[in-house]
């Protein structure tokens, strides 16, 4: 079976299906990012023929009007220096405070949908007016229609092996995309920073003797405790996963405050469910129970946003430079 690409998609049971966008509409131009780009030894050769799960595009010039069918590939493009013109689960992505700044950036994509599950708007599709459409296969893009409007790329989530498996949760999938826009300099440049980031983010935990310490990666919610499980972290910078939770690279279906405080972890990254933000957090902190943890008692507790758990590119930087600061003692606990 398929593993699953994306950590958020354990929170939807199933991903509806596409239906029909119903007659074509009148091509509407919309304000896009004029694109300059400086020629360098990997400019890309057009026309350029993409191999992706459904087949073969050819992309005949520099796509400069890119629609996005997943939240995924809009973050990618954010991380690439892009924007797209339109954009799939667009509430699914400002639900996440770290890229707050990405959409003051570029405040007019237009929203083909707002969340996982839910169908893509081919008539705002197509008003877009793009020249390239992107998507990873777990969108659920029909790809026939889709390609009606313009060439389409659907990439094979697996080919990242995993949402937390080192760096690979984003790099192979964040370089297909590079490919497709024409960003391979964008792409050597963010994986060359992120690579830096984590080998500086190694010795930091070293030397602060955080190395070998019991890390649990949590997001608190009002009903129910969800474990990321995210060995890229702890293979990473050397800290050791709970052992009784630890799921091999997977999502718990949820542990009670009596499990957490059983499991007692000395270091504690502390985030709240995206998908319901009731204050989960600040009730769980404020519990007497809780605080009996050694993680809570030596005010290692920190909180982080939820986009550091899963497979994006910018996210997983995040993750990165928080446990930096975090173990540097820069976070308020």
């Amino acid at each position: 079976m398929k593993k699953q690409y994306s950590a958020f998609l354990v929170f939807f049971a199933v991903l509806v299906l596409l239906t029909g966008c119903g007659s074509k509409s009148e091509v509407k131009e919309t304000a896009a990012p004029v694109e300059t780009k400086a020629i360098s030894e990997n400019a890309t050769q057009y026309p350029l023929t993409i191999k992706h799960m459904k087949g073969e595009t050819i992309i005949k010039e520099r796509p400069k009007r890119i629609a996005a069918g997943d939240f995924i590939v809009l973050e990618h493009m954010f991380a690439l220096g892009r924007s797209p013109v339109a954009s799939g689960q667009m509430t699914t992505a400002k639900g996440f405070p770290l890229y707050d700044e990405y959409f003051k950036k570029y405040p007019d994509i237009i929203t083909l949908s707002t969340d996982f599950g839910v169908p893509l708007d081919y008539e705002k599709l197509l008003e877009s007016a793009p020249d390239l459409i992107i998507a990873f296969d777990w969108a659920n893009i029909d790809y026939e229609k889709a390609s009606k409007i313009a060439p389409t790329i659907v990439i094979d989530s697996s080919i990242n092996g995993g949402y937390v498996d080192a760096k690979d949760a984003f790099s192979v999938g964040l370089e297909q995309v590079a490919n497709a826009i024409d960003e391979k300099d964008a792409y050597t440049a963010f994986m060359k920073k992120f690579t830096d980031k984590v080998a500086e983010t190694k010795q930091i935990v070293k030397d602060k003797g955080f190395t070998g310490k019991k890390t649990l990666f949590l997001m608190a919610g009002e009903k129910t405790n969800s474990v990321y499980d995210i060995n890229f972290y702890f293979e990473n910078f050397g800290l050791t996963p709970v052992k009784e939770l630890h799921q091999n690279d997977k999502i718990s279906a949820g542990i009670n405050l009596e499990t957490l405080v059983q499991s007692n972890p000395e270091v504690l990254f502390l985030s709240e469910d995206y998908t319901n933000r009731t204050g989960a957090v600040e009730k769980l902190e404020a519990n007497e129970a809780f605080k009996q943890i050694d993680a809570a008692k030596k005010n290692q507790v920190y909180n982080i946003d939820t986009s550091a758990f899963g497979p994006t590119a910018i996210g997983k930087m995040y993750g990165v430079e928080w446990i930096a600061k975090a173990f540097k003692g820069e976070l308020s606990k």
